[in-house]
């Protein structure tokens, strides 16, 4: 049996952050629409996310991670965040 799946990233929405401030919430999805470096207070549920920012790994434009993230902090760049 194939079980159907239906991809829901942005039908609750999303948020633009192009700042170096904290945001919180909940996302499924984050979207970087420039080159991004995240700041080391981001919280996601990516395994050993905290060491792909401690060494400043510069996410390229167009990449879009996806997890359950509650806080997005930038250092540089922009994303679209997408609600979970």
């Amino acid at each position: 049996m194939i079980a159907d799946v239906k991809i829901t990233n942005g039908d609750k929405g999303a948020e633009y952050i192009n700042d170096t401030d904290d945001h919180t919430g909940v996302w499924s999805a984050v979207q970087c629409t420039e080159d991004t470096v995240f700041a080391t207070n981001t919280v996601c549920n990516i395994a050993n996310f905290s060491a792909l920012v401690t060494d400043a790994t510069v996410f390229s434009q167009g990449q879009i991670l996806f997890g359950r993230f509650t806080t997005i902090d930038l250092v540089s760049g922009a994303v679209i965040a997408y609600i979970a």
